[in-house]
C-alpha cells in the first residue's frame, strides 16, 4: 500500500492569536492545500457516500465537500459546545449534539440548518441514526431516550423507564431494535422495539454497567461490554437474545466497533488498548498496545477490513497503519506535530483523513 500526503484541508488556528495565510510558515507534507478555520480539532468524519467531510472542533464543525476539500460552511459556530457529530446514512443530514439539551441537524448540501431538537436539559451525550435516515435517537441526562423524526423535527417516542442515564445507544441494521447500555449497576441492556416504542428485553449478565454496545453488519450478533469488576464482552443472538459467548478483557470495556466487513471486532479498553477479535472463531487474533508513549486514541478500519489506521499520543504524533489479520505494521505517517485526535477512512477507501491537536488536518490519498 502507498499511502501520500495530498491534501491538507484545514488548518485550524488558536481563537485570538491567530496569524494570517500569508505569515504562516508550515513544515507540510508535500503537494498540500491548506484551509483557514478556528478551534482545535476533536473528530474527523467522512459522509456515507464520501461527498462531505465533517471535522468537529472547538467552536463548531467544518462541513467541505470532497472534490477539492472547500469548506462549505462552518455549522454551530459560537453555538452550545458540540459533543458529538453523526452522518446519516444516507448522507442528506448531519448532527450535532452537546450542551443545552439541543440536536441540530443541518443539511449536508447546502450546510442549511433544517431542524433544532428541542425539549431537554443538560447534555445531549449520545446520538443514532435508524437505518433509513429517518429516525433520530438521542439519550439526555433526564434517563429518558426520545425517537425523532429527522424531516419534520417531531417526538416520534419517547422510551422511559431505565433508572440511570445511557451510556451507549445503537440502532439494529434492519432499523427495528435500539439498544441502549445503561449506566446502572445491576449490567442490563435494554432493547426497544422501535416501532411501538416498547421494551421488547432486557438483557442481564454484566455485573457492572455497560459502556459500549454494537450490532454486527449482518444483524445476527449483538456485542455488549462493560466496567470493572465484569470486564467482559457478551456475544448474543441478536434475534433471541440469548447469551453465546463471553469474552474477557479483564480491564473496563470502554468501546466496541465492528470492522465494515464484519470480519473482526475492536475493542477499547482502559489505556487505550485495543484488542482485536476474529469473529469466525472468536480467538484473540492480536493486542495493539501502548509503549514507548504511544497512545492510540482512535481508529478506523478501511472499507475492505484488511488494513487498521490508528491515531493518538505518539512519540511522532504520526497516523500508523496495520494489517488487521496479523497486527503487523505497514506503514508511519508523519505530518502532524501533536497527539492526532481522529482519523477516518472514506467509503471508498481512497483517502485518510486525520485530525490533531496541533489544528490541522491532513488527508492521505491511498492508491
Amino acid at each position: 500500500m502507498k499511502i501520500t500526503a495530498t491534501l491538507l484541508t484545514l488548518l485550524l488556528l488558536f481563537l485570538s492569536t491567530a496569524p494570517t495565510q500569508d505569515d504562516t510558515q508550515l513544515n507540510l507534507p508535500e503537494g498540500t492545500i491548506v484551509h483557514f478555520a478556528k478551534g482545535f480539532v476533536k473528530e474527523v468524519l467522512y459522509s456515507p457516500d464520501g461527498t462531505r467531510l465533517a471535522v468537529l472542533t472547538s467552536i463548531g464543525i467544518s462541513l467541505c465537500e470532497t472534490t477539492t476539500y472547500r469548506e462549505i460552511d462552518l455549522l454551530g459556530e459560537h453555538t452550545d459546545q458540540i459533543n458529538q457529530i453523526a452522518f446519516s446514512p444516507d448522507s442528506a443530514t448531519l448532527a450535532g449534539e452537546g450542551r443545552g439539551g439541543l440536536v441540530r441537524l443541518w443539511d449536508t448540501e447546502t450546510g442549511t440548518l433544517k431542524q433544532t431538537l428541542t425539549g431537554r436539559k443538560g447534555w445531549i451525550t449520545k446520538v443514532a441514526f435508524s437505518p433509513d435516515s429517518a429516525t433520530l435517537a438521542s439519550e439526555g441526562e433526564d434517563n429518558t431516550v426520545r425517537l425523532w423524526d429527522t424531516e419534520t423535527g417531531t417526538l416520534k417516542q419517547t422510551l422511559t423507564g431505565h433508572t440511570a442515564g445511557i451510556n451507549d445507544l445503537t440502532f439494529s441494521p434492519d432499523g427495528k431494535v435500539l439498544a441502549c447500555a445503561t449506566r446502572s449497576d445491576d449490567g442490563t441492556v435494554w432493547l426497544w422495539d422501535t416501532e411501538t416504542g416498547t421494551l421488547k428485553r432486557t438483557l442481564t449478565g454484566h455485573t457492572a454497567m455497560v459502556n459500549s454496545v454494537a450490532f454486527s453488519p449482518d444483524g445476527t450478533t449483538f456485542v455488549s461490554g462493560g466496567e470493572i469488576p465484569d470486564a467482559t464482552v457478551r456475544l448474543w443472538d441478536a434475534k433471541t437474545g440469548e447469551p453465546k459467548q463471553i469474552l474477557t478483557t479483564h480491564v473496563v470495556v470502554a468501546e466496541i466497533v465492528f470492522s465494515p466487513d464484519g470480519s473482526t471486532l475492536a475493542v477499547r479498553s482502559e489505556y487505550q488498548v485495543w484488542r482485536f477479535w476474529d469473529t469466525e472463531t472468536w480467538e484473540l487474533k492480536w493486542t495493539l498496545t501502548p509503549q514507548d508513549e504511544v497512545w492510540y486514541v482512535s481508529v478506523s478500519f478501511s472499507p475492505d477490513g484488511v488494513t487498521l489506521a490508528s491515531g493518538g499520543q505518539h512519540v511522532n504524533n504520526a497516523v500508523r497503519l496495520w494489517d488487521v489479520k496479523t497486527g503487523e505494521p505497514k506503514r508511519i505517517l508523519t505530518g502532524h506535530t501533536d497527539r492526532v485526535q481522529g482519523v477516518a477512512f472514506s467509503p471508498e477507501g481512497k483517502t485518510l483523513a486525520s485530525g490533531s491537536d496541533d489544528g490541522t488536518v491532513l488527508v492521505w490519498k491511498v492508491d
